[in-house]
């Protein structure tokens, strides 16, 4: 591949001469390609995955909760591991690393569409978040390390970055298409080869590098770290279905402050810390790693709700969901090339601000069309990309600016750990505002339509227990035995009702995301005021 000012239309025009070392070689042209190519995998596993989640869901017979584990799990050991992945790396190398995360990632692949149960697919879903935690933070290092030209390296970077996007815009319909053609578990299948195939090219075309100042590993921070996550979503997911008061939970909680507590305490005692802590007293790093948390909370706690709607509660084919999403991953592919731009000319901060209330008018817009009209849903959606762009690419400038260069490297993992933190309490909160609501209000929905205590009961366990409101459409089970078949005027109107809970059940949980935003958003407008008046 060359740069476009290389090419010569048969000596009609005159290109000036450029130097020999803006001609990439192969290797560096397989290097772009194989690093790329690496995320780009990541990017449509987690997209495409979003469309397959119902019949995920079905198959196992999991619950609001089994569908929140599904999401949830790979996000967790993406948080888990980012930061770990980059010390291993610059330890061991980032081809090493690079490498034995794409062999950890095909494992989990095939874990995931060979998986006899929901226990062994969550447990192929973490291995895979770990695997791409390693794939990250390795590819981008790989790319630049082998390019040497300062122009060349940022055209590969800017390819590097537009490959890598292909799977927000491909990711949803692909997905769908996958699912209704070959079936749920082509999604993870059909990625396994193309794992194989990077892994056959990375030995002789990816070239080793190793950080400077290799640090030791943390490995008492990474498990404190680890205990605290992992402890505080699992108690926000099985809180509804334990009790938000019982022992269980209330110990969960309390361990993972206590985790927290001594995960601080210890990266505050180390002379190399795998998290510098010390960042944290800058207030506008510490309000840009707060706004880029909740972003990922909201974003991906849209995905998980709208991906109901669309398959369980409006019953589209899963082609039709991922159609649907496109206004959301096409706000940010399309939006995304003009921040930069409006960046250089407004500053960060008024995008950032762009931003976070575009994604608040998104969710709310999708909050109200989900009981009046598509159209409106897939407006909301639109905006919430459109706000996605303009915050993925301002708030990650405005913090790395309050951020002295030789930190550069470890607040850029900073930000890469909160996404992945964001995008896992935004699984499991949102989808847990919704379990409640279902869990506190569905009976009371049915009682006009099923009467009978017992019938009802039943109609609310299955419902709740398949996260769907069309669960009763073939019978209800008043135990062991065959479904008792409901009649169809009252199979039909207990639906309906379902359905409507289920949307004012959804829409408290878009409720509850924008206010979240709302609040950090208002911190930031506030607690950045006076630094952006003086650099303006």
């Amino acid at each position: 591949m060359t740069s476009p000012a290389c090419c010569n239309f048969s000596g009609m025009i005159r290109v000036r001469r450029i130097p020999r070392d803006s001609h990439w070689t192969k290797t560096e042209r397989a290097t772009l390609a194989v690093s790329a190519l690496g995320m780009l995998t990541v990017y449509l596993d987690v997209l495409m995955l979003n469309t397959a989640l119902p019949d995920i869901q079905r198959e196992f017979d999991a619950g609001e909760s089994g569908l929140q584990w599904l999401a949830s799990t790979y996000s967790l050991g993406l948080a888990a591991f980012t930061m770990f992945a980059a010390a291993l790396a610059d330890r061991f190398g980032r081809k090493r690393i690079f490498m034995t995360c794409l062999l950890l990632l095909g494992v989990g692949f095939l874990g995931a569409g060979l998986a006899p149960t929901l226990a062994a697919m969550m447990a192929a879903r973490g291995l895979q978040g770990v695997a791409a935690a390693g794939v990250i933070v390795t590819s981008l290092a790989l790319v630049s390390n082998a390019f040497e030209s300062p122009g060349d390296r940022a055209r590969a970077i800017g390819l590097w970055t537009g490959i890598a996007s292909l799977g927000t815009a491909l990711g949803p319909p692909l997905g769908g298409l996958l699912v209704e053609v070959l079936g749920w578990r082509s999604v993870f299948l059909l990625s396994v080869p193309v794992v194989a195939v990077l892994l056959s090219l990375s030995p002789r075309y990816l070239t080793e590098s190793r950080g400077r100042g290799i640090r030791s590993l943390d490995w008492w921070g990474q498990t404190f770290f680890v205990l605290a996550i992992g402890s505080l979503t699992y108690g926000l997911i099985q809180g509804q279905n334990t009790g938000w008061s019982s022992p269980t939970i209330i110990t969960l909680f309390v361990f993972s402050a206590v985790a927290f507590v001594l995960f601080v305490r210890h990266e505050s005692a180390r002379d190399d810390p795998m998290l510098d802590v010390g960042l944290f007293r800058d207030r506008v790093y510490t309000l840009s790693m707060a706004t880029i948390l909740v972003q990922f909370f909201c974003t991906y706690g849209l995905l998980l709700i709208i991906t109901q709607y669309f398959r369980n509660i409006r019953a589209y084919s899963p082609i039709q969901a991922g159609l649907f999403t496109l206004p959301f991953v096409g706000g940010i592919v399309l939006c995304s090339p003009l921040v930069g731009r409006l960046v250089s000319r407004f500053g960060n901060r008024p995008l950032v601000l762009a931003g976070q209330v575009s994604l608040f008018a998104g969710l709310l817009t999708v909050a109200v069309g989900m009981s009046t009209a598509p159209v409106v849903v897939l407006t909301g959606l639109l905006l919430a990309g459109v706000g996605s762009a303009c915050l993925l690419t301002s708030i990650a400038s405005f913090a790395m600016s309050a951020v002295p260069p030789d930190r550069a490297g470890m607040a850029a993992g900073i930000m890469n750990t909160q996404r992945a933190v964001g995008s896992t309490l935004g699984y499991a909160v949102v989808g847990s505002t919704l379990a409640v609501w279902l869990g506190a209000t569905l009976d009371g929905t049915l009682r006009g339509v099923i009467p009978d205590s017992s019938l009802r009961d039943a109609a609310v366990d299955r419902i709740i227990g398949a996260a769907n409101p069309h669960a009763i459409a073939t019978g209800v089970a008043l135990g062991p035995g065959p479904a008792h078949p409901l009649p169809p005027e009252v199979r039909d109107a207990a639906v309906a009702a379902a359905e409507k809970d289920f949307v004012q059940g959804s829409q408290l949980a878009l409720g509850v995301a924008a206010s979240i935003l709302a609040l950090v958003s208002a911190s930031f407008l506030l607690g950045t005021r006076t630094q952006y008046s003086r650099n303006h």
